[in-house]
């Protein structure tokens, strides 16, 4: 029996060919590739591996989809697939390369899925460098990575439940290369061709396919490790709940309740009514009279000795509690667990109750939710690579907390979505999902996340990556973004990193405050643009300054007006060279200025 191997690289030398007389057709190249020659090196060596390790009768149809210098795009490499359902009859495809960056996901898929059907096996290698890479990552492709620990060829690692299917030698390898000449090479790329080597094997004796394959695969395995991650799935079950209400009701008056209560038009629910506990100075009074905003909520705030659990309400979101716990010496997280249950509402929460040693498991069911990650949810099955976001990621990054960072993500995003932009979002509020935003990763304020700083940023990482058909990412942080001193571990901002290095954004708006040191700014900007490596765009100033002297209160804080803010922007701009906004007061102005980066890339 004859195996046809499809190898998709950089072509095969001419001396190669002339030894595997035969056995060598070229059956391919790109259009604007002028000789099928290889003239780099990589496509010989893979050639002369399958050629040394398959069954004596396989052919290999060479398809030369790069040239020297030259990388394949994902057009490319799905025009090859294509010829090949189209006029090979073939019974493996290898590629010992692939696309980081892959934007028509799904159209690659189809057709990989399309081969499998076919009875056509397809084996990838992943990115050398350790980036998630595709065809490798899908699921009918057979991926193939390297692992430090495994002795040899034909020791390798068979992987459940990740797009890593196949860990094997890591390595040297002294392989023929071009002009007869021979080189030490290692990577996956020069690993994968002995796993396509296994199968050629498997198939010339074997007639069934499919699910044997992978059976195989795993029986001649040296070890067998499962990885089961539930990321995405925990995040869509969060957001398909929330998506489920209709009439809710807020308590308590809080900082984290104000943007719901002044952008109501970013939600897809009612608010029906507003609660604070009984000793609040904010019971009996109109909610416009004290919160700002774009679309403020027209009611009285109540009482909470006054709720009627009969009141035609599904939900009740709950903000933090713990300040407020403590000071009324009463548990309204017990509260609301047992009257949400009694009455048959659900429970939304902001604090991560789930997870808190003080509540009874036993008495939550499906009907109390918050967006936080369970650890046993978060696997990491991907051995370190992560994923690259192929569409625009804009971070708003700050240079202390208190700044409005948040209600800037909801004015760029009710912006972006009036001007017909499909937008993702992620915000790092437990409200954040309230406004349909796609992610929340609440690692703010009385935060409880149960997770490595590695495992948050697999975790934001993993989830990002189903935002791709997106036209732009909208990532929020929290608090500053580099210390503004030293000393004290409160002084460190930790909180940012597992998100920007998870997102890549690949530009930043910063929010300023008036009384902010332009070197410390500068800092600020230079950590971003370097370690980050992101482009500061623009600078958004808080309209408040925050009185310091003597004074540590968090709320001590005074309005400007505008011939100050102007004098601030003036000198700010000319300092920085950089567009300077005022929060709140020009952002739909901030939005062009996005608008206009990312058209120019």
């Amino acid at each position: 029996m004859k195996i046809k191997i499809a190898l998709i690289d950089s072509g095969i030398s001419k001396s190669l060919s002339k030894k595997n007389k035969g056995r060598i057709v070229d059956a391919y190249r790109m259009p604007s590739i002028k000789s099928s020659k290889d003239n780099i090196g990589h496509g010989t060596s893979i050639a002369h591996i399958l050629l040394t390790n398959s069954p004596q009768s396989t052919i290999i149809y060479s398809m030369k989809l790069f040239d020297e210098g030259g990388h394949p795009t994902e057009n490319d490499l799905i025009d090859a697939l294509l010829f090949i359902d189209n006029h090979l009859d073939v019974d493996i495809v290898h590629i010992s390369n692939g696309i980081n960056m892959v934007v028509h996901l799904k159209k690659l898929e189809r057709i990989c899925n399309k081969l499998y059907l076919k009875g056509i096996f397809i084996v990838s290698a992943f990115d050398n460098q350790g980036v998630v890479s595709y065809p490798a990552a899908l699921p009918n492709v057979i991926g193939v990575y390297w692992d430090t620990y495994r002795s040899n060829v034909n020791d390798f690692i068979y992987v459940e439940n990740s797009p890593i299917n196949i860990l094997g030698y890591a390595g040297n390898h002294f392989l023929p290369w071009i002009n007869d000449e021979k080189k030490v090479v290692s990577g996956s790329s020069f690993t994968a061709p002995y796993i396509t080597s296994f199968i050629a094997k498997y198939l010339n004796v074997e007639t069934s396919k499919h699910t044997s394959v992978w059976d195989y695969l795993k029986e001649e395995a040296t070890e067998i490790i499962s990885y089961t991650d539930k990321s995405v799935e925990t995040n869509e079950l969060i957001s398909q709940k929330i998506k489920n209400i209709k009439k809710a009701i807020l308590f308590p008056i809080s900082k984290e309740m104000h943007s719901l209560l002044a952008n109501i038009d970013l939600l897809n629910f009612e608010i029906r009514d507003v609660f604070d506990h009984p000793l609040s100075r904010n019971v009996g009074r109109d909610v416009d009279d004290f919160i700002y905003g774009f679309s403020v909520l027209e009611k009285q705030v109540k009482s909470i000795s006054k709720i009627n659990w009969d009141d035609d309400f599904d939900t009740i979101i709950l903000g933090h509690t713990n300040t407020l716990n403590k000071m009324l010496n009463h548990s309204y997280i017990d509260f609301f667990i047992n009257e949400a249950k009694k009455h048959k509402k659900n429970l939304y929460s902001f604090d991560n109750i789930i997870q808190r040693e003080d509540v009874d498991i036993n008495c939550i069911d499906n009907f109390v939710f918050s967006p936080y990650p369970c650890k046993s949810d978060v696997n990491m099955n991907t051995f370190g690579s992560l994923y690259k976001m192929p569409n625009p990621v804009l971070a708003i990054v700050g240079t202390s907390p208190h700044q409005g960072k948040f209600n800037l993500q909801l004015s760029l995003r009710r912006e972006l979505l009036n001007k017909g932009y499909k937008v993702g979002q992620l915000g790092t509020e437990p409200s954040s999902h309230l406004f349909g935003m796609e992610v929340a990763f609440p690692n703010g304020y009385d935060s409880y996340i149960n997770l490595s700083l590695n495992e948050q940023i697999f975790h934001v990482n993993k989830i990002l990556s189903n935002l791709r058909e997106k036209e732009i990412t909208l990532i929020g942080t929290q608090s500053q973004t580099v210390p503004y001193s030293f000393g004290n571990l409160g002084f460190y901002p930790i909180a940012p990193i597992p998100v920007l290095l998870a997102s890549e954004p690949d530009a930043a708006v910063l929010c300023v405050n008036p009384e902010d040191e332009f070197e410390y700014i500068a800092r600020t900007i230079g950590y971003l643009e370097n370690y980050m490596q992101t482009t500061v765009i623009a600078l958004s100033v808080y309209p408040l300054r925050y009185n310091m002297e003597w004074n540590i209160s968090p709320n001590n804080y005074e309005q400007l007006d505008m011939d100050t803010l102007n004098e601030i922007k003036k000198n700010m701009h000319q300092y920085f060279d950089l567009p300077i906004y005022i929060n709140g007061k020009d952002n739909n102005n901030l939005v062009e200025s996005c608008i206009d980066f990312f058209s120019l890339q």
